[in-house]
């Protein structure tokens, strides 16, 4: 009996080892798993398939205001991603706040007059959901959807009388796209990712003195190419 006892003793201290290596390696988790914070620079395009109207004198003049430029952005993020396991296929979900920013200012002459139209996004923000697989424990693909609300500002200049005026707005957009995030350090994601966003069009205010009339009607679209970075909390 002692004999027996001491034999099943000698087994168990063997296996443990295995064991416990066994359901580490089960339990171990994905390090983009968690709340993260971090920020992204690259490249921005602001177009806008528009109209305008114009009224001199009591006659009016339908334009159209066709008009795209590209710049560069910046943006501050912060959210939380997980992934239902480690392996490759694996689910990943995730969801991301951004506040942005931009230098693209769309330009566009047009109408009889050569009236001068511009269109700027100086400030936005988005909220993401990210929904994908991983590749590898690291590494997940996701695609992007969410909502976008964005400022822009719309001016116009007439060179005919030196008369200009502006007009600013909140639009709200939707955005999609895709997504690569890899861990590159224990607590560091590199981040990739285009996003296309589509905004609601808007009329502006007549913007021109006088009993003459200016109104712009933009139709804002965005694409974003961002590389970033992301630190795991």
């Amino acid at each position: 009996m002692k004999n027996n006892v001491l034999a099943m003793t000698a087994v168990a201290l063997l296996l443990s080892p295995t064991l416990a290596f066994s359901k580490s390696e089960d339990s171990a988790e994905s390090g983009l798993n968690g709340w993260n914070l971090g920020f992204g620079v690259g490249y921005h395009h602001l177009s806008s398939d528009g109209t305008a109207f114009a009224e001199e004198l009591g006659v009016g003049e339908d334009i159209k205001v066709k008009m795209s430029t590209s710049g560069i952005m910046g943006e501050l993020h912060g959210g939380y991603s997980e992934a239902e396991g480690n392996d490759a296929g694996d689910f990943y979900w995730g969801g991301q706040l951004e506040l942005q920013t931009s230098s693209s200012e769309a330009t566009k002459r047009a109408g009889n007059d050569n009236i001068n139209n511009k269109l700027i996004q100086p400030f936005s923000t988005a909220l993401y959901a990210q929904l994908g697989a991983l590749v590898d424990e690291d590494t997940a693909v996701y695609g992007i959807i969410g909502v976008a609300y964005s400022y822009f500002k719309y001016k116009y200049q007439d060179p005919s009388d030196s008369d200009s005026g502006n007009y600013s707005k909140w639009a709200v957009g939707l955005p999609v796209g895709l997504g690569v995030r890899t861990m590159v350090e224990d607590d560091l994601s590199l981040n990739v990712s285009a996003v296309y966003t589509h905004y609601q069009s808007f009329n502006t205010k007549d913007m021109k003195a006088g009993s003459e009339v200016y109104k712009g009607k933009p139709s804002p679209r965005t694409v974003n190419i961002t590389v970033g970075l992301s630190w795991v909390l």
